[in-house]
């Protein structure tokens, strides 16, 4: 899980440097707290997607999970 972490604030820098951040779910709101006019209401509602798909993949782990052995 740290590595997860790690990877995505790399990835989230990387993506900010290159000029594409705001599109990216993770660097859109820090882009928005330092720039408010670069990054745009679509790009922001983006930011839901994360936690929603991250639910559902944890929602299907859970359902898979053994705990009779």
């Amino acid at each position: 899980m740290l590595v997860a972490t790690i990877g995505l604030i790399v990835i989230a820098q990387f993506m900010a440097i290159v000029g594409t951040g705001a599109w990216f779910p993770v660097a859109a709101p820090a882009l928005w707290a330092m720039q408010p006019d670069t990054v745009s209401m679509a790009q922001l509602a983006l930011v839901a997607v994360v936690p929603a798909g991250f639910a559902m993949l944890t929602m299907t782990a859970w359902a898979r999970l053994q705990l009779d052995r």
